[in-house]
């Protein structure tokens, strides 16, 4: 008995997983709205009430494919050695260099904008309450790692800097999906044929409001 309770465990959760996997995919190719419970419980090959069973509602498959997907992002510090040794300011161009490039084929930042911009209002509540508890791409830690090497101005608030630089950096990776997306209008240019440009300026900028 106890043997079975342990298959049935198990399979259960591999079911959820195969369904966050899928719903995952599928609210950041169609969006929230038009994406529809049968759909993703056909290609999980369960039906919606199962889906249902193990998430409740729409919302919270949402949710939970949103954090599931997010647990895979990118922080600052996944970059080449020689990247990271060459300090804050080098990283920071790495990755706005490859941003508009990657933004269209990567999972976790499409459904970031999307939790930004779902539409469902108690959705977008508990992801913001996510995203404040959880530093996924360890900025506050990579604006340390910054003041460190003396690269940022050691009057610097840390946690200003680090609300700076997400928001900058939100900013321009978000003008690469949507103008929506963009509502400052500072991020406009930060397409393909640009990007290298635009990046270059935007560490620049960043460089002169609180490097050393």
């Amino acid at each position: 008995m106890e043997s079975n309770n342990r298959r049935t465990t198990a399979q259960g959760e591999a079911t959820r997983l195969k369904i966050l996997d899928v719903a995952g995919s599928a609210f950041a190719d169609v969006g929230y709205a038009d994406t529809k419970l049968e759909d993703i419980a056909a290609q999980v090959g369960v039906t919606k009430g199962a889906v249902l069973r193990h998430f409740g509602s729409k919302e919270q498959l949402f949710v939970a494919a949103y954090k599931h997907v997010m647990t895979v992002n990118n922080s600052w510090f996944d970059v080449p050695d020689d990247v990271l040794e060459s300090g804050f300011f080098a990283v920071l161009s790495f990755w706005l260099g490859k941003s508009a490039q990657r933004s269209a084929d990567s999972l976790p930042l499409r459904m970031y904008f999307l939790g930004r911009a779902c539409g469902d209002r108690n959705a977008q509540q508990q992801i913001n309450r996510y995203l404040r508890s959880e530093d996924l791409d360890r900025t506050l830690e990579f604006v340390e790692f910054g003041l460190s090497r003396g690269e940022i101005a050691e009057t610097s608030d840390p946690l200003l800097v680090a609300a700076f630089l997400d928001w900058a950096v939100d900013g321009y990776q978000g003008s690469a999906f949507s103008d929506d997306l963009d509502r400052s209008g500072l991020f406009l240019r930060a397409d393909e044929e640009r990007a290298s440009a635009t990046a270059h300026s935007l560490v620049d900028m960043l460089r002169r409001a609180f490097g050393a």
